[in-house]
């Protein structure tokens, strides 16, 4: 029954085929447990490297995309992937810089165990525009179509414009990821480079390791610092390192591959967290994050602000990210079947319910700024349960109902 909507890494086909199994109106607690157990991946792979050319809606182009699968890959076994975002996105060259970083010869391919993903950014398609926003998501889509990956194993990390491209993802959409790392890059950048505004506390419902150096004449620790210690300030989960000796280079990259190893060992995501914060100036977009999503703003901006702000850089006057526009954000905490939310200049938002993280025997109560919004018994939705498994096609993310609030 389910294997069209496996078989397919196209989000629009696959929200149609959903829509096709729908209207069958097969049993919840059986489909529930088939799309958790997920399809029986053949053994008849490409191993080694791979390249793709994937389409790409927002930039009409597709883009180029160099995979490395292990030569011993086995598809019973749910697979690491790192992906890595190469610096000097401003080039012309559409398959960007991988083959100047990427040495496809080297002998640690050959008893490399994870999978490793270098996407290709370049001038009309930097790693913060949507369209790499998209570009990522295909890259997992086609990968969770063909191999058996493990979904709370998703690291991304970049060098110098891929390290300031690994912060917007995390800003922008980080529950694909499950951790950053981003390396000699400048935070402070995207103030320039970002069309959407960027919020300190979004970076909240992610790790990261992050590494600059003392000599680096691209990014000094001047610039990167403030930016830092106002992370720290947020309280970001971070491992901050200022390394000595260390240029715009990754010379220090094997002094530091301990620590990076085990940081990705002992931080697998979590799927569905109990606590969420997010922050938004749309809806139409970069409105979700996990089991929570932002619907409708406020037309104006409320008076009381609930939630503190942490936008200001230590020891200086003037904001870290530029705030043209009003904004909206929401914090839930979850604790057994109850979730508070505390908002500002928000009037809607949805609640993603999983068998997995609530009790459906049992009522769900939901309390807004204070007020009891929702207390009811959940019906668990067939149709809610495709509709969101066609869009994150992940076997330990699932959601059976929605709870739709407003807020007061």
């Amino acid at each position: 029954m389910f294997a069209p909507l496996w078989n397919s890494s196209d989000i629009a086909e696959r929200q149609q085929i959903a829509l096709q199994i729908a209207d069958l109106n097969p049993d919840f607690a059986k489909a529930y447990q088939q799309l958790k157990q997920g399809q029986v991946y053949t053994t008849a792979v490409t191993r080694g490297f791979v390249e793709w050319q994937l389409p790409n809606n927002i930039a009409r182009e597709p883009h180029y995309c160099l995979v490395f699968i292990p030569y011993h890959y086995t598809p019973t076994q749910k697979y690491t992937v790192k992906v890595f975002l190469h610096g000097l996105v401003s080039t012309k060259n559409k398959q960007g810089c991988i083959h100047k970083f990427i040495d496809t010869q080297a002998a640690t391919y050959e008893h490399r165990n994870y999978i490793s993903v270098y996407p290709a950014g370049f001038k009309t398609s930097p790693w913060w525009a949507e369209s790499q926003l998209e570009n990522l998501a295909n890259i997992l889509a086609q990968l969770k179509q063909q191999y058996n990956i493990d979904e709370n194993r998703v690291h991304l990390a970049g060098m110098s414009d891929g390290g300031t491209g690994a912060y917007y993802m995390a800003n922008t959409c980080p529950t694909l990821w499950a951790s950053f790392f981003p390396y000699l890059a400048n935070i402070a950048g995207l103030n320039a480079l970002s069309q959407r505004q960027i919020y300190v506390s979004n970076f909240k419902n992610r790790p990261f390791l992050i590494v600059n150096g003392e000599k680096d004449h691209v990014f000094p620790p001047k610039i990167v610092i403030p930016y830092a210690e106002l992370l720290r300030k947020a309280g970001i989960d971070m491992d901050f390192y200022m390394l000595e000796n260390a240029g715009h280079n990754m010379d220090w990259f094997p002094a530091m591959k301990s620590k990076v190893i085990e940081f990705i060992t002992t931080h697998p995501r979590q799927p569905l967290p109990d606590q969420l914060y997010w922050e938004t100036e749309t809806v139409d977009k970069h409105a979700r994050v996990h089991w929570l999503i932002i619907d409708k703003l406020t037309k104006e901006s409320e008076n009381t602000d609930r939630l503190v702000s942490v936008n200001t850089i230590l020891n200086y006057h003037n904001q870290m990210f530029r705030r043209d526009k009003v904004s909206g954000r929401v914090r839930a905490q979850k604790n057994g079947n109850e979730v508070v939310l505390t908002s500002d200049n928000v009037s809607e938002v949805t609640i993603l319910c999983s068998p997995a993280h609530f009790d459906f025997a049992h009522p769900v109560r939901v309390i807004a700024n204070q007020q009891v919004v929702f207390d009811k018994i959940l019906s668990p939705s067939i149709t809610t349960l495709l509709k969101w498994h066609a869009i994150d096609n992940d076997r330990t993310m699932l959601f059976g109902a929605e709870i739709k609030v407003k807020i007061a």
